[in-house]
């Protein structure tokens, strides 16, 4: 019975540990760096490439994409 409470306490130390160890506080003269472009959430230019790729080859436009491109990749 002690082996399961002393396990318990092990994996709930390690993933507390783990949780807490995610945070991390910013400094003030750090904060303008968190409006970078590189810090916004979405497509990143390799996963553009990649939306640019598969259009041309499937022969599709993305969504959201402006330019339509063909199967042949001469747009």
């Amino acid at each position: 019975m002690r082996i399961k409470h002393y396990f318990k306490a092990v994996i709930i130390t390690a993933l507390s540990t783990i949780l807490l160890s995610a945070c991390q506080s910013v400094r003030p003269y750090q904060r303008i760096f968190l409006n970078d472009h590189e810090m916004q959430m979405g497509a990143t230019s390799g996963q553009q490439f990649e939306q640019y790729v598969e259009g041309i080859r499937e022969g599709a436009t993305p969504p959201a994409s402006g330019k339509a491109s063909g199967g042949c990749g001469c747009n």
